[in-house]
């Protein structure tokens, strides 16, 4: 995906689970018939995903999940960040509009540069 002048945002874990999704096991779906009667929400997304299932994922052998950023391994201590719970916060972020976009380090370099030539013109223009 191209990013304009390479703003792309970030995934905030600062935001503890349980107010980002509610998790659901396929079993518990399947037998209780109640259990999908949720009230609707506005803005409410369903996201079916494999969750730590080993078998499932992006490959044979290659399950969904990477180490758990240490936010998110202080709000639930687990080691493993599944790409479920990675892309439902992203959908929540989009949705919210709670995007964390980093400015790069050269836009930071060219703003100093640009504030330090307008100070020495001013000084210049001020000693005269």
């Amino acid at each position: 995906m191209h990013y304009p002048l390479g703003l792309q945002p970030l995934i905030d874990f600062s935001i503890p689970p349980d107010q980002i999704y509610t998790k659901i096991p396929a079993w518990k779906l399947l037998e209780n018939s109640n259990t999908n009667k949720f009230p609707l929400i506005p803005k409410q997304v369903v996201l079916i995903a494999s969750g730590n299932d080993e078998r499932l994922g992006i490959a044979p052998a290659q399950p969904d999940y990477s180490p758990a950023p240490l936010a998110m391994n202080y709000w639930t201590q687990q080691p493993l960040l599944t790409g479920g719970e990675s892309l439902a916060y992203m959908i929540h972020h989009f949705l919210t509009r709670r995007l964390v976009i980093p400015v790069p380090d050269i836009w930071m370099i060219v703003v100093a540069i640009i504030l330090s030539k307008i100070t020495v013109f001013a000084l210049k223009n001020s000693q005269i």
